[in-house]
């Protein structure tokens, strides 16, 4: 059970890969007959190294600083604002 959760949890980590290098390391790794969690762990490692090459560039940056955190902070205070005035609504109607 736990060999069919490992080699599950190989094939959900690799669809983070491309199409092409996925089956290329899927390939290697039945080939060399690993282990279902040293696959996940090189399978891990190999996914994490990719997605930290992409944080090396300036663009993902820029991005982040430019658009993501304004937005998440614009975001998080208009939620805020919707749920306290739907709370004294509620509470209006509730108390009526």
């Amino acid at each position: 059970m736990t060999k069919r959760f490992s080699w599950l949890a190989v094939e959900w980590v690799s669809r983070l890969l491309d199409e092409r290098e996925r089956e290329i390391v899927r390939g290697d790794l039945a080939e060399c007959g690993s282990s279902p969690a040293r696959a996940l762990r090189e399978m891990v490692e190999l996914v994490l190294r990719r997605q930290a090459a992409a944080w090396l560039d300036w663009r993902p940056w820029f991005a982040l600083a430019s658009v993501v955190i304004p937005l998440g902070f614009l975001l998080s205070h208009a939620s805020r604002w919707w749920a306290m005035h739907t709370a004294i609504d509620l509470s209006n109607y509730w108390v009526l």
